[in-house]
């Protein structure tokens, strides 16, 4: 019995470690990510994880905090035409196909799949209630993960993650800070995506592989935007190709760059070194404010939106979101 309880004690340790590490390299590389954006892809409920937010993906300034600002009544609009989930919310994990899980531990860095592997097995060791969990892992970062579920709120989940709350060790609790986290669907990988088209941002960095940084005018971005899947991730790739088409069928330099992960494709023009920022004022330089003339409006979904002139003073009014530099990603 002792051999057993110091067996345990060492796994627990090792346990501890690792998700130690994993999150520690997590928030180092969340802190990079977020100087240049305000989207996340991986949205929290019910968490008191700070450290959790690990991003698959690269991001685009203001983006998301715009979309989201948009649309509260785009998303009401969209609601109220939504079917309800045919799915029993109160499934088994296993029987479930949602985008939202359980999350046990964040990994980041060169080895996130292995380190995200080893902790997985350490779990499945500690406790048989997680026998079901696995690992969730894209290009720059893994997540040890439990369930399947349609909402944050299904009953199941919310039992889920008390359930894994409450397994202790010695009277502590091992994954007190568990949360759930929407987990989007696997990347699909398309020419597009690869940049085999010569229009796409990625075709668009080999040619400039040195250019540090490389902007871009992004002018639009279409998305789901937690719409519960009425837009496809194919109609929101289609769409913006197709605007990039057009714009330039109209002699602008366009590009499209998709994110399967957020499920956002945008659309930019133009590509800019370093001198697109003046360094001492901020100001954009002439040629930047050249191609912003040709469009007027950022554009959402193929609409104009509003955004506060002053976030902090709601009553100054709205005006029309303008388009933005990105950074070209590599």
């Amino acid at each position: 019995m002792a051999s057993d309880k110091t067996a345990v004690s060492l796994l627990v340790l090792a346990l501890a470690s690792i998700l130690t590490l994993g999150c520690g390299e997590e928030r180092a590389g969340r802190d990079s990510i977020l100087n240049n954006s305000s989207i996340s892809n991986l949205d929290q409920a019910g968490s008191d994880n700070q450290g959790a937010g690990l991003d698959f993906g690269e991001d685009w300034d203001r983006t998301g905090g715009s979309a989201r600002q948009d649309g509260q009544g785009q998303r009401q609009r969209q609601a109220a035409g939504r079917p309800s989930a045919g799915r029993d919310r109160t499934a088994s994990p296993a029987a479930s196909g949602g985008n939202w899980a359980v999350v046990l531990g964040t990994f980041a860095g060169d080895n996130h799949q292995a380190q995200a592997q080893a902790a997985l097995q350490q779990m499945r060791q500690i406790s048989s209630e997680l026998n079901r969990a696995r690992v969730e892992s894209r290009e720059r970062g893994s997540m040890v993960v439990y369930g399947r579920y349609d909402r944050p709120e299904d009953q199941q989940a919310q039992r889920d993650l008390a359930r894994i709350r409450e397994i202790t060790f010695e009277g502590q609790p091992i994954f007190g800070r568990s949360f759930i986290s929407r987990v989007r669907p696997e990347a699909t990988t398309t020419a597009s995506s690869r940049g085999d088209n010569p229009h796409s941002l990625t075709a668009a960095r080999k040619q400039y592989p040195n250019a540090n940084p490389l902007y871009s005018l992004q002018v639009a971005v279409w998305g789901d935007f937690d719409s519960g899947g009425r837009i496809s991730l194919a109609d929101v790739q289609r769409q913006a190709e197709a605007y990039a088409r057009e714009l330039r069928s109209q002699g602008h330099e366009a590009y499209f760059h998709h994110d399967s992960d957020k499920r956002l494709s945008i659309v930019t023009v133009g590509l800019f070194g370093r001198n697109a920022i003046d360094a001492e004022t901020g100001l954009l330089s002439s040629d930047v404010e050249y191609v912003k003339r040709n469009f007027p409006a950022h554009l959402i979904n193929g609409e104009e939106i509003q955004e506060p002139i002053d976030q902090r003073r709601p009553g100054r009014g709205t005006r029309t979101q303008k388009p933005f530099l990105v950074e070209v990603p590599r």
